[in-house]
């Protein structure tokens, strides 16, 4: 099984490509050369970046004019990999970092729920979160593409993130994302979150197909600016996904880079 990672540069991108990154980019594939073979799927300029920063790859795909069609879809390097793997791989950002080897006994294994909604407590801004990033762009946009009996069978309550993916049938997934991007304008998706599609649309298509699927963990390692750097908080989790953004971040790469 092969880790897999993609990238393509945007001109606005909400993760900047500032040291930060290079730094969890470093430790991300490392971490998981431990375990799996990399590959990276890419452009010229993402190449040329991270060999200028020391982050090589085992094997290297370069992605086509596909990519090049959706210019506002941050995370359409990602779909092209999904879209073109034809064996089990686990789907990694870079801003994640492996503890330990990824196992599941599931055919799609989601790290973690971006955001789930049940009886616990919900904090207002989750639910603004969800509603601005999902429910809202979904009714703008996508809804017309669905008929009210797919509507009431959708799964309106679990958000999986795609920072970590384990996938054992590729083929599964490579037909879900050419049917989304088959059914849904271009114009369409230009104008909705790049969650949306990737995340949401996907696992909307797992859900109706009735398709096997689990988390590894419901209590993932948050690095939140409320939150206490903790080190027990890191290595007791199979892995860690970090926001680069966070003012605590240096304490938690200085940390990972010594143990990594």
């Amino acid at each position: 099984m092969n880790a897999v990672y993609a990238y393509t540069q945007k001109d606005h991108h909400y993760k900047p490509l500032n040291e930060n990154f290079v730094r969890l980019a470093k430790l991300s594939v490392k971490s998981s050369k431990k375990y799996y073979k990399t590959r990276f799927y890419c452009d010229e300029p993402s190449l040329q970046f991270f060999n200028e920063n020391g982050i090589f790859f085992d094997e290297i795909i370069m992605v086509d004019d596909f990519v090049k069609d959706y210019p506002t879809v941050s995370s359409i390097s990602k779909i092209y990999a999904m879209i073109h793997q034809t064996e089990p791989y686990l789907l990694l950002d870079f801003d994640t970092v492996l503890l330990e080897e990824i196992t599941s006994p599931h055919t799609i294994t989601y790290g973690h729920p971006e955001i789930q909604i049940n009886n616990k407590y919900i904090s207002l801004d989750t639910l603004l979160y969800t509603h601005n990033r999902y429910l809202e762009p979904f009714n703008n946009h996508i809804r017309k593409y669905f008929n009210d009996n797919e509507l009431l069978k959708m799964d309106w309550l679990m958000y999986p993130s795609f920072c970590l993916v384990m996938v054992k049938a590729p083929l599964l997934i490579g037909e879900i994302y050419l049917n989304i991007f088959n059914t849904i304008l271009k114009e369409d998706i230009a104008k909705i979150p790049s969650e949306l599609v990737e995340q949401f649309l996907c696992h909307q298509k797992i859900v109706k197909y009735k398709v096997d699927y689990g988390f590894l963990s419901t209590d993932h390692y948050e690095n939140g600016d409320h939150l206490d750097f903790n080190i027990m908080n890191i290595i007791s989790k199979k892995y860690v996904h970090l926001n680069i953004n966070n003012k605590k971040i240096k304490d938690e790469l200085i940390y990972l880079e010594n143990i990594i």
